[in-house]
């Protein structure tokens, strides 16, 4: 991954105003100019009147194919949270929001990677999945933060049977300690193998197949346990990731043109959105509400400051965790197309307070059945002003 000289992002100008705050002095720092989501809130909610999100960061470009992102939340740090891509021959890499390329997991990853947090004995912990071509078999990794590094799980289990997965999602739910990692295996079908943690190591099971050959990607609501499945016909379709015969019932369908990529913002009790990014020529993000199905908004990425608009997509990912900073309500990472594959970011309270959607408790997927001890770290960074809803820094 190559990063330009000057690092594109407008939370240096913030950090900037902070510091001359705090040391009594005014340097005359200019400010970017205001995201276009200052503008009075005129959009009703469920409005199909397609809007603009600012992009407020970019943290480089990757010089080959992007298969798969996905937004990593530090444990404890917020604004040290990673955005972790699927590179191909590059590797899988994790970026930091505030950095180049952190670290690299050697290998052939060309096909999307999973993630999602396992509370293993009332811990948090991640577990990634990635199909590596270059030994030919499924890979579960893990975050160390001190410093950033790759780790393997330790496997046990029906391993050699789950090992020709691609992964397309992980299925949790907040009364569940287990994991369901959906997958496609070589002949094309849906299969789904449960995933346990048991002293450091993960316990798979060999994968049950659902005889779908029409599926491309899923994404779950990691509160409930719903699983929404993207088919071959744009429609989505949602399934209890648990259930023994899954019961695939209807969701959406999607406007016409090739849907690519779904993700989910989760808010409190598991409410929240379901996003779906569908290319027709252009692309389009379309925002549809988790528990009716109902559509709150469609919206491109826009230009702001000196972040060009992002035209094309390759690979996109969201989130609603805090991620510290401007992306304390959330973000959304996208991968450019096109030969540029620039990683871009944008704020999730841009999302929200552009397409006018009601603002709840936030809900980090890190701490879905967790055990809560002690004081919440990330709650000190709740001060740290919000360029989309506090424009003014003195």
């Amino acid at each position: 991954m190559s990063v330009p000289a000057f690092r594109k992002t407008v939370i240096s100008v913030i950090s900037v105003a902070l510091v001359a705050a705090c040391s009594g002095e005014n340097k005359g720092t200019p400010r970017p100019e205001t995201p276009p989501s200052e503008a009075p809130l005129t959009t009703p909610v469920g409005s199909s009147q397609l809007l603009t999100i600012p992009a407020t960061d970019e943290l480089g470009r990757f010089e080959t194919p992007v298969s798969g992102l996905a937004l990593w939340q530090h444990p404890e740090v917020p604004f040290q949270s990673l955005v972790l891509a699927a590179n191909g021959a590059a590797g899988l890499i994790a970026i930091n929001f505030d950095q180049e390329g952190v670290a690299t997991l050697p290998g052939q990853f060309s096909d999307g990677l999973s993630l999602t947090y396992l509370a293993a004995n009332g811990t948090p912990v991640e577990v990634v999945a990635a199909f590596d071509s270059s030994i030919n078999a499924l890979r579960f990794v893990r975050m160390a933060t001190d410093p950033v590094a790759f780790e393997n799980w330790r496997l046990s289990g029906d391993v050699q049977e789950i090992a020709s997965m691609r992964p397309l999602c992980f299925g949790r739910s907040a009364e569940d300690e287990a994991l369901a990692l959906f997958g496609l295996m070589p002949d094309g079908n849906l299969s789904r193998s449960i995933i346990a943690a048991d002293d450091g190591s993960l316990t798979v099971e060999a994968p049950v197949s659902f005889q779908r050959t029409d599926i491309k990607t899923c994404v779950s609501n990691d509160y409930t346990g719903d699983t929404y499945f993207l088919t071959d016909n744009g429609t989505v379709e949602v399934a209890d990731a648990f259930s023994s015969d899954m019961g695939f019932a209807d969701f959406v369908d999607l406007p016409a043109g090739e849907a690519i990529e779904l993700a989910t913002a989760l808010q409190a009790e598991g409410a929240g959105y379901l996003l779906a990014m569908v290319s027709s020529g252009p692309y389009v993000i379309h925002a549809y509400d988790l528990s009716s199905g109902e559509i709150a908004g469609e919206f491109t990425l826009g230009e702001f400051s000196d972040i060009t608009a992002v035209e094309t997509i390759s690979a996109f990912a969201a989130d609603a965790s805090n991620f510290g900073g401007l992306y304390r309500e959330g973000a959304i990472a996208i991968v450019e197309g096109d030969s540029n594959f620039a990683l871009k970011l944008a704020s999730w309270s841009a999302v929200r307070n552009i397409l006018n959607l009601p603002k709840t408790d936030r809900l980090n997927r890190r701490n879905i059945g967790a055990e809560r001890t002690g004081d919440d770290p990330e709650e000190l960074l709740l001060q740290i002003p919000d360029l989309i809803t506090e424009p003014d820094i003195q």
